[in-house]
């Protein structure tokens, strides 16, 4: 029974991973196509989140470093694992520090450009609020015409077969991923 479990566990973490990577591959050639046109805009963006945070972040890793390393290699000692101190504090650094430092620095340009960009907008309507957008409409909420628009097109049937041609893909990486596993699972079934 372990292994129909462990065997399960490793199928969906394959038909996962690679349904999460047909999407991403999807995604990514649907907006290649404006990346010339963004490049600019691309190389400033991985500017102000990569390269602008490292020098704030590595100072605030070094003494964060420092400390995580004294008070840990002080209790290691009682145990006779000090030779682990370095380990320990590179992958809590890196794991755990590392992101959440970044995002504290983030936070605040990105900010700040949330609120620019706001004021921005209602800088260009002099500050009238478009209220009447969120009005509802009661006209829209015919039951009949959203049963016949979501069900009576071909939009669900287009739907429905790139559905199955993912799932379609997945089986099949699946299958290529476990070929060599496949003779042993009718026998898996018998073991109790």
């Amino acid at each position: 029974m372990i292994f129909l479990q462990v065997t399960g566990r490793f199928v969906v973490e394959v038909v996962v991973g690679a349904g999460y990577t047909v999407d991403l591959l999807f995604r990514t050639m649907r907006t290649v196509t404006s990346v010339p046109r963004k490049l600019r805009e691309i190389l400033d963006q991985m500017f102000v989140t990569g390269v602008r945070p490292l020098p704030v972040t590595l100072f605030v890793a070094v003494f964060a470093g420092m400390i995580l390393s004294l008070q840990t290699g002080i209790e290691l000692v009682a145990y006779g694992s000090h030779t682990l101190i370095g380990n320990i504090v590179a992958l809590s650094m890196c794991r755990e520090m590392g992101p959440f430092i970044t995002a504290t620095i983030l936070a605040a340009p990105l900010g700040a450009l949330v609120v620019a960009a706001l004021f921005a907008g209602l800088a260009q309507t002099r500050f009238q609020l478009a209220t009447k957008i969120f009005e509802p409409k009661f006209e829209k909420l015919n039951p009949i015409e959203g049963f016949s628009n979501h069900y009576m097109s071909w939009t669900p049937l287009v739907e429905l077969a790139k559905g199955l041609l993912k799932i379609g893909a997945l089986g099949a990486v699946a299958y290529y991923a476990l070929r060599a596993q496949v003779a042993t699972l009718p026998g898996a079934a018998m073991m109790s």
